[in-house]
């Protein structure tokens, strides 16, 4: 059977109920296994769970070990993408740049043990969450037949909190640094049209600072889920000008040509203005980064029936591995200190503006980034 990455086999139900027996009956091997403070299941060789200890029962909430094995790892921490197609988790080609199916293939071709950091967003309700894994598989054999133990460690906290605190100081100080190098700029004229001129600049600097901040401060609360949402009006033409003279300001911007397309329609839309601004910037700078001096960027509103949706357009293309991996936390073609803005417009855009955030990219059109919003956001009493 045809897969985009690993294998789609199975074992059968039957196969799958005999692995289960050997474990099950030994009651020295179960308690051994219940003792190890991690989370932990036995695989076959075509990556079924065949048994588990306690730990990842309560990891996956299930109430026995029946009601997950013969599943593979991506369909019982629902990763949102088992479902693209019926042949399950490791076959889409999403799949092969995941860490967990990663490691029981290398595991399995060199019958040694193989760790891999495994990104994965998983369904969370009618939303999504992301998670940072390290997922080890280590071959072992048990009554004649071979197995892999397969253990997971969530390590969402340590990289997200490596992640912000490295992108925050990074950003915060390459701000900080242009400030710097201005004031002496206008220390150094004396003159009153040229004193303007850089007090302007300045103060668009500022800004971008205070943007920086603000946006790392609005991710980690985000994160955590206890953002609390601003409700208003808001004019669809309003805040992409609003969004563009701010991104103007951005150093890499200086030589880029950005502009609000003709018929972009003006809409008011009952939105979170601080959290949909966030969004947009995001997807401007990405625009703005990717493209070369003197292209162009352009920005976009149009309303189909009751939804309103935004576009971002340069005519760069991303590569198509890059594509496959957009919107998970840690990755970035910036460098592995990188990795928080296109996953932080997936997070604001459709967590909490309850619209949908994505892109198309190819040779005959170039990228663009677009989010499609309710034109009222439904509100909790």
């Amino acid at each position: 059977m045809n897969t985009h990455y690993a294998s789609a086999e199975r074992a059968s139900k039957e196969q799958i109920m005999f692995d289960f027996s050997l474990f099950e009956s030994d009651a020295d091997f179960k308690k051994f296994l219940d003792s190890i403070p991690f989370y932990i299941s036995l695989l076959n060789e075509q990556r079924q769970i065949v048994f588990s200890n306690i730990k990842m029962l309560d990891l996956l909430n299930a109430d026995s070990l029946e009601a997950i094995i013969g599943n593979r790892p991506g369909e019982v921490v629902l990763c949102v993408n088992c479902d693209l197609k019926d042949k399950g988790c490791g076959t889409s080609k999403y799949c092969k740049y995941c860490g967990a199916v990663n490691s029981i293939i290398k595991a399995q071709n060199t019958k040694r043990m193989a760790s891999e950091e495994c990104r994965i967003n998983v369904r969370d309700g009618e939303s999504f969450k992301a998670l940072d894994l390290k997922t080890t598989t280590t071959p072992f054999d048990f009554k004649g037949k071979t197995f892999y133990i397969f253990s997971i460690e969530d390590i969402s906290t340590q990289k997200r909190k490596h992640v912000l605190e490295r992108v925050f100081y990074h950003d915060a100080l390459n701000t900080a640094t242009s400030i710097n190098g201005l004031a002496r700029m206008v220390k150094k004229y004396s003159t009153n049209e040229e004193f303007q001129k850089y007090v302007g600049i300045l103060n668009s600097l500022t800004q971008n600072l205070t943007e920086e901040i603000l946006m790392q401060s609005n991710l980690s609360v985000a994160e955590s889920g206890e953002l609390v949402m601003k409700y208003s009006f808001v004019s669809s033409k309003a805040i992409i000008l609003n969004c563009i003279n701010a991104i103007k300001g951005y150093e890499l911007a200086t030589d880029i040509d950005i502009v609000l397309t003709p018929d972009a329609q003006d809409i008011t839309i009952y939105t979170d203005e601080v959290l949909l601004r966030r969004v947009l910037l995001n997807m401007m700078k990405n625009a703005v980064e990717a493209s070369l001096p003197s292209e162009t960027v352009t920005i976009g509103c149009e309303k189909t029936e009751n939804k309103v949706r935004f576009w971002v357009h340069n005519s760069s293309v991303i590569s198509q591995d890059i594509q496959e991996q957009l919107f998970q936390r840690s990755f970035s073609t910036k460098g592995s200190n990188r990795g928080i803005g296109t996953y932080s417009m997936k997070l604001l855009g459709e967590k909490y503006l309850k619209g949908t955030v994505s892109f198309t990219s190819d040779q005959e059109r170039g990228t663009e980034f677009y989010i499609i919003l309710p034109e009222q956001i439904e509100t909790a009493e």
